[in-house]
């Protein structure tokens, strides 16, 4: 039967003065069966003057806006027999309904007690951070059971990142210098440096790139201190946040999942997120806006876990995390969940009900 052909199966088509439409739009010459196309995608907008869709493809994450329409193009509209048209004119462009979609989702990682056990490797253990386990200052029973330890919250991190990898862009941002977590991994954490590096997960550095002015001295308190990393962070945040809603031409932020054991990256995503509402005129967090016909929402979710784990903890925390993102990602609502005792039941229940939406808690 040849080659398989991309077909776009859209729950909704959104352009201003356009219907809603439920069907599907079929992506090459129109086939006899509707098996022969392979691929999925949502309609984001029209340019009428070119005749052409702005198409984003589900399988590729990628917006396209060269595709034509019409009869004898390139996109044809298949319309089933249980579909209706709506008779209300949408937003120009409201995809919030594609908020937890792969090309909308970005999940930001901190390295040290997030995914890397820093506490137990630096200060329960005192090793030496640029020198593998192997040649590091203990006997072998203690190397056997470090090496035991680590392997084993590797491999829930790496099931996490794949997992996280599924449902959007993962970028790791960190306050350490380079190349801290390159190194970390080559030295106690082999498999999750490979798989960043399969993966091709961002790896940045927030201090890089920016005049960072820290005196510590003229800082009177911890929340002055506290300020300064989270703005640090937050500018960092900021700009992956950018780029990667920058994939097609009005493209809003929805959906932001930012997990790390410190306020810093908390707060600094929470700013981030606020000074792009105040430029965009939405006053309100979690909130379905109109501003200039455009469809805003932005989700705000914060998941702060315990800071200084044990390795014990840790290892928990990120079994619980890979459980728990699914819900984080489809939550069509912020969040700002504090992990800061995961042994108690209750605190575990109640993060459950805020995950599931549940607002009774």
């Amino acid at each position: 039967m040849g080659a398989a052909k991309p077909a776009l199966t859209i729950p909704g088509l959104y352009s201003r003065g356009w219907r809603r439409w439920e069907g599907r739009l079929l992506a090459g010459p129109a086939l006899a069966s509707a098996q022969l196309y392979a691929d999925v995608g949502v309609v984001l907008s029209f340019d009428r003057t070119k005749m052409t869709a702005q198409v984003l493809w589900e399988g590729s994450g990628r917006a396209h806006s060269h595709y034509q329409y019409g009869k004898s193009k390139e996109l044809m509209l298949h319309v089933s027999g249980k579909s209706t048209l709506g008779t209300s004119p949408l937003g120009r462009r409201n995809s919030q309904a594609f908020f937890a979609d792969k090309a909308q989702t970005l999940l930001i990682f901190d390295w040290d007690d997030t995914l890397f056990p820093t506490t137990y490797v630096r200060d329960d253990l005192d090793l030496s951070w640029n020198k593998p386990l192997k040649e590091q200052s203990l006997t072998w029973a203690e190397k056997a059971d470090v090496g035991k330890k680590l392997e084993q919250c590797a491999a829930h991190v790496v099931e996490l990142l794949k997992s996280a990898c599924s449902f959007g862009k993962v970028v790791l941002v960190t306050l350490a210098r380079a190349p801290w977590v390159s190194e970390s991994c080559k030295n106690f954490y082999v498999s999750v440096g490979r798989l960043i590096n399969q993966l091709k997960v961002p790896i940045v550095y927030a201090q890089e790139g920016i005049q960072v002015d820290y005196s510590k001295s003229q800082m009177s308190s911890d929340e002055e201190i506290e300020r300064f990393w989270s703005a640090v962070k937050g500018k960092a945040i900021a700009r992956e946040c950018r780029q990667f809603y920058s994939q097609y031409e009005g493209q809003s932020w929805k959906n932001v999942i930012s997990i790390g054991d410190s306020d810093f990256e908390r707060l600094g995503t929470q700013s981030a997120m606020e000074d792009y509402m105040k430029e965009r005129g939405i006053e309100q967090d979690g909130q379905l806006v109109d501003v200039g016909g455009h469809m805003y929402k932005v989700r705000t979710k914060t998941f702060k876990m315990v800071d200084e784990p044990t390795i014990e903890e840790l290892t928990v925390e990120v079994e619980m995390l890979k459980a728990w993102l699914p819900l984080m990602v489809k939550l069509d609502s912020s969040f700002d969940v504090n992990l800061n005792n995961a042994d108690d039941p209750e605190v575990l229940q109640s993060i459950e009900k805020t995950l599931r939406g549940d607002k009774s808690h």
